[in-house]
């Protein structure tokens, strides 16, 4: 077997509120999981992958809040290399096999597949469950942060809605692997597009009135027949999969839908690109950058709680039946 280690750049949970103990755990379910796994590449070639997750579990737990004053006070480091070893980086482990010679076979490519996966399914399955700031393929670092899932995560905590709780590690991973596997390239499935959006929106730092556009068209895609109000559906179907929407908010899909509309037709303000909230001049789009940041982290969380409950049923699909009842005076 081929040893190869990625570095992770910075993997803090992205919250506060986010379960050490929980995270730890899940990263412990991968390493089970992907012990001498086997993934085909096709009928004839087959790799290989066993994973050592001890670095960033190790790492997580000197990170706990009851252990960071400790952390800390024999902390020592040169804030010159911040970019490149980073106090709160670990390194991920990867033994590879394969079973064919194919000198056009990039390994790397290959094990940047694999970190997406675990990236999505401890994302999907926890709170806060992977956060690698960046990540160290071959002599390349690529942005990959958890922050806009969290935030997700986050929205559901605050709005008591949708439903999002921490479900099976190895269960979503395996229903990952058979309706969203690490080799697509073109998502043309309602879960592929799902995967495509999330990593989308965690490989760039920014927000951008698009990303509203593209998780529209994944929530409609996994519940809307063609043609079906886009509004007026969601508002009937959503709250049977996510649970009953809260009292003191019942316009909440109607607002995604607001937004959603006055983008598309042109009606809302493009953010100068990576504008950020900590750029100068920021009182000036201040209403316009945290409207749009609240229904991109409902369409998240919309969309993580729609995934878990296609996980939880083993699902890749819904159908929705109504029942029409008759009362009559007599």
């Amino acid at each position: 077997m081929k040893s190869i280690s990625i570095r992770c750049g910075n993997i803090t949970p992205n919250s506060a509120e986010v379960e050490h103990d929980d995270v730890i755990f899940g990263w412990r379910e991968i390493e089970s999981i992907l012990t001498n796994y086997a993934i085909p590449l096709d009928s004839n070639r087959t790799v290989y992958v066993s994973v050592d997750v001890s670095d960033i579990c190790e790492k997580l737990n000197r990170l706990k809040p009851e252990n960071c004053t400790e952390f800390f006070r024999t902390f020592s480091f040169d804030l010159s290399k911040l970019d490149t070893e980073h106090p709160f980086s670990a390194s991920i482990n990867f033994s590879i096999e394969k079973n064919f010679d194919d000198e056009g076979w990039s390994e790397l490519k290959f094990l940047e597949r694999v970190m997406e996966q675990i990236f999505l399914v401890l994302n999907i399955a926890i709170r806060g469950g992977c956060n690698f700031g960046s990540i160290q393929v071959g002599e390349a670092w690529r942005s990959l942060h958890c922050a806009e899932l969290e935030s997700g995560w986050h929205y559901s905590s605050v709005n008591g809605w949708p439903r999002l709780k921490p479900i099976s590690v190895t269960k979503s991973w395996y229903w990952l692997e058979k309706y969203s596997s690490i080799f697509f390239n073109l998502a043309n499935t309602s879960i592929t597009k799902a995967s495509a959006v999330l990593l989308h929106l965690s490989y760039k730092r920014d927000i951008e009135s698009t990303d509203v556009l593209q998780l529209s068209q994944v929530i409609e895609n996994l519940y809307l027949s063609k043609g079906e109000p886009k509004a007026r559906g969601l508002n009937r179907k959503l709250p049977v999969v996510l649970g009953p929407l809260p009292h003191s908010n019942k316009r909440l899909i109607q607002d995604f839908y607001k937004l959603r509309s006055d983008i598309a037709h042109g009606d809302f303000p493009l953010f100068r690109p990576r504008y950020e909230e900590t750029d100068l001049g920021f009182k000036e789009a201040e209403k316009n950058y945290w409207e749009i940041s609240q229904e991109i982290d409902k369409g998240v969380a919309v969309l993580i709680g729609t995934l878990q409950f296609l996980i939880e049923n083993n699902a890749s699909s819904m159908s929705f039946k109504e029942s029409v009842f008759v009362e009559t005076n007599g």
